[in-house]
């Protein structure tokens, strides 16, 4: 549901590696969020909206904290 897709890209992230922050948690949370209620209306009904949801949610998780592991310069001031 929600809550795994939410908090499981963070809680890994955070024990395996230093480098991103608070920040990028919050901001991954608010996306998995966002992103697994949005595919779970666009997608209830269809047998792709059992599992695709929370997929899409920890994806976009994923791409929160990718930012952390830019260079220098490319990621926002």
């Amino acid at each position: 549901g929600i809550m795994t897709a939410a908090l499981f890209v963070p809680l890994v992230v955070g024990l395996f590696s230093v480098r991103p922050g608070a920040v990028h948690a919050r901001v991954a949370i608010a996306l998995s969020v966002v992103g697994t209620g949005v595919g779970l209306l666009v997608l209830s009904g269809t047998p792709h909206g059992v599992w695709l949801p929370s997929v899409v949610g920890m994806g976009l998780g994923l791409l929160a904290f990718a930012v952390a592991w830019l260079p220098k310069g490319l990621g926002p001031a």
